[in-house]
């Protein structure tokens, strides 16, 4: 018997999770809870209308307690978890909302039709034209005030914004011409900094690639699958590690200072992935798919730790690490220092487990 709802024993983190769905509704996931399957709605499904979709998730401060939310009817919303309630709602001149951040105190919000919104007062309301079909853009995170957008076509193909400036800091250049001397497509369904100078793409057409805006307008390393045809949905990002979602279900992991193979594959979905999130410490992937589940996979040694079905179909996800005690640290602390010592996890460090899979793969041939 088949079962939906599972949650490992070794699996003792204080995780919450909260679950964007296509419907409208916001919904959070007490890990710690008596029944850890059972959702907390922050809005009554009976409020919401047709079009009122969730589309985009991001945290609105540090500390994890404001939660932005973008809507496909152009509306983004502030929830407060301290107060548990909406506290704003501002509205884009057009378009869905593909994703939205805060920087300087301000919201930045993007539409699928292109634009990036900087939203001060109503008579202040700076606009970007970012291209005509953007499927993502994103914050960095030693900068606020670069994004980074993506879209569909090469038009829309990846550019890096200081919000202080109305034109692209860095505009990305297409690969060659291939064998056929055709143009090969672009579609980066997803995008983010590795770090202020460095980014990693997903496309809808199989390929991962990094960018470099020091010193390159083509990507730096690229990923192009040989034997099977891959499309990837989103992606999440720590350190040197890539995390990507497949459209046909199952999640890939890829070292982005080789990019010549997975070094891991984590399976369980069956349904296409929306979105992925990490925990601060990287040990923890949550993902959402449209069979209707969220799942939390141990990224070190791929096991599901926790899988709960939804009822409705996850569009976006997020995951919040527990608020850390004077006690808690000092024990992670302890624990660290022994780790050290036994050297157990230092086996699964990228580089020697990146070794590991290349002796295998000469074994095998």
């Amino acid at each position: 018997m088949f079962l939906r709802n599972v949650k490992e024993s070794s699996y003792t983190e204080d995780h919450r999770i909260y679950v964007g769905s296509c419907v409208g509704a916001l919904k959070e996931y007490d890990l710690t809870a008596e029944n850890p399957y059972k959702p907390t709605n922050f809005q009554k499904i009976c409020d919401l209308e047709l079009g009122q979709g969730i589309s985009a998730l991001k945290w609105g401060n540090e500390e994890e307690t404001e939660i932005l939310v973008g809507r496909k009817d152009s509306v983004i919303q502030i929830y407060d978890l301290l107060r548990n309630s909406l506290t704003a709602t501002e509205k884009l001149p057009k378009g869905e909302v593909v994703s939205v951040c805060r920087a300087d105190g301000k919201l930045i919000g993007a539409s699928n039709l292109g634009q990036i919104y900087i939203l001060g007062s109503k008579d202040n309301v700076t606009t970007f034209t970012a291209g005509t079909d953007i499927s993502r853009m994103r914050q960095c995170k030693e900068n606020t005030k670069l994004l980074a957008t993506g879209g569909k076509e090469r038009k829309n193909n990846l550019k890096v914004w200081n919000i202080e400036q109305e034109i692209p800091i860095f505009s990305s250049k297409n690969v060659p011409h291939d064998n056929l001397q055709l143009e090969v497509p672009v579609w980066d369904s997803d995008v983010d900094f590795l770090d202020s100078s460095t980014l990693v793409t997903a496309s809808r057409y199989g390929y991962i690639r990094t960018y470099d805006i020091r010193t390159q307008r083509r990507p730096v390393k690229q990923f192009v699958p040989k034997e099977e045809q891959l499309s990837f949905s989103c992606l999440a990002t720590y350190e040197n590690l890539v995390y990507v979602g497949l459209t046909t279900g199952g999640i890939r992991a890829f070292d982005t200072r080789s990019l010549k193979f997975p070094i891991h594959t984590y399976k369980g979905p069956s349904g296409s992935i929306t979105d992925l999130a990490l925990d601060h410490t990287g040990k923890f992937l949550c993902s959402s798919s449209l069979d209707r589940n969220v799942r939390i996979n141990s990224t070190i040694n791929n096991t599901i730790l926790y899988q709960c079905y939804v009822k409705t179909k996850p569009s976006r996800i997020l995951i919040k690490s527990p608020e850390k005690s004077e006690k808690s640290i000092k024990n992670e602390e302890i624990a660290e220092e022994s780790i050290e010592m036994q050297t157990t996890e230092e086996d699964f460090t990228n580089d020697k487990l990146l070794k590991r899979l290349k002796r295998k793969r000469k074994l095998s041939n």
